[in-house]
């Protein structure tokens, strides 16, 4: 992690914009529902 003056510098790149948006997205009515869909794509692999 790069430090600045002003604090941590945010973190760039593709991994911190896919989860920008993915927690942009949880904000909303279904919010709930598109985390527990994210965990059981994550988990069925370790399920079977």
């Amino acid at each position: 992690m790069v430090t600045t003056p002003s604090g941590p510098a945010p973190a760039v790149g593709r991994a911190a914009r896919w989860t920008s948006r993915l927690l942009s997205a949880a904000e909303g009515k279904f919010g709930l529902l598109l985390v527990a869909l994210v965990a059981l794509m994550a988990a069925a692999p370790l399920m079977g």
